[in-house]
C-alpha cells in the first residue's frame, strides 16, 4: 500500500494529537513514534523504517499522521515537501520523504550551515546561570529581533503562485537567511530550544482565520504557548 500526502495539507498538533491516535496512545507512546521518525529526518535519511508501528498503539493511518507530525519536530531536515508510504499491512512501515532540497550534496551542505548557526546562536544566547524561562525568553527575543517576516513568500503561497514550501518555511530560512514565515520561525525556535536542552514542540492551528504555526514550551513542568512570529 502506497500513498502520497502533501506536507502543506497537514494540520497536526503534536502532543495533543486527535487524529488516528487514540487519546491513550498519544499520551503514552504517540510522541515516541514521532521522535523515532524525526531522528531519521534529522539524519536526512531517504527511507525511514519503523519495524513495528503497532507497538505505539496506532494503525497505518496513525503511522501516516506521525510521519507528517515528525517533520515539524525535525528542523534540521530543512523542510520536507511530500512523502511516499509503504507497509506490509501488518506492522512494518516505511516513509520516504521528499526533501525541499533535492540535491543530496547541497542538502548536506545546507544542513551543515544550519547546524553551525544553531550552535553559534545558542552559545551566544544561553548562559549556565539562566533559568528555563530566561533561556526561552532569550531565544524568543533573538528571533523577534533578527528574523524578518517574508511577506513575498506568504503572498505567493496564499495566492497560489507557489503551492509548496520554500526556504522561508524552514529553520534554514530563519537562521541563515534571516527571512521566514511562521513555519520557518517556529522551526528555528525548535532548533534553538533543542540545542539548549529545552523542551518545546511546534504546533499548528489558525490565526485570524488562516493556517499558522507556533511553539509550545515547557517551563517548570507546565506547557504554554509562545509565538515569535506575531511580533514580526
Amino acid at each position: 500500500m502506497k500513498k502520497h500526502k502533501k506536507l502543506i495539507a497537514a494540520m497536526v498538533t503534536v502532543g495533543l494529537m486527535t487524529s488516528a491516535f487514540s487519546a491513550q496512545a498519544a499520551s503514552l507512546t504517540g510522541d515516541d513514534l514521532i521522535k523515532e521518525i524525526g531522528k531519521g529526518y534529522s539524519k536526512l535519511e531517504t527511507t525511514v523504517k519503523v519495524e513495528d508501528y503497532t507497538k505505539y498503539g496506532v494503525d497505518f493511518e496513525g503511522f501516516q499522521d506521525a510521519v507528517i507530525a515528525a517533520s515539524y519536530q525535525a528542523p534540521l531536515s530543512l523542510g520536507i515537501e511530500s512523502y511516499k508510504y509503504s507497509t506490509d499491512n501488518v506492522k512494518y512501515a516505511t516513509a520516504s520523504p521528499y526533501y525541499l532540497v533535492s540535491d543530496r550534496v547541497q542538502l548536506k551542505v545546507n544542513q551543515s550551515k544550519l547546524k553551525k548557526e544553531v550552535e553559534r546562536i545558542t552559545k551566544s544566547l544561553i548562559k549556565k546561570d539562566m533559568t528555563e524561562k530566561q533561556k526561552h525568553e532569550a531565544i524568543y527575543n533573538y528571533l523577534v529581533k533578527k528574523v524578518k517576516y517574508d511577506n513575498a513568500a506568504y503572498n505567493n503561497f496564499k495566492s497560489g503562485k507557489v503551492t509548496s514550501i520554500t526556504e522561508a518555511h524552514t529553520a534554514y530560512g530563519a537562521l541563515v537567511n534571516y527571512l521566514a514565515v511562521c513555519q520557518g520561525i517556529s522551526a528555528a525556535y525548535k532548533a534553538l530550544a533543542d540545542e539548549a536542552g529545552l523542551e518545546s514542540i511546534v504546533v499548528t492551528g489558525t490565526y485570524k482565520g488562516e493556517g499558522h504555526q507556533w511553539n509550545k514550551i515547557k517551563v517548570n513542568g507546565k506547557w504554554s504557548n509562545i509565538d515569535a512570529t506575531i511580533k514580526n
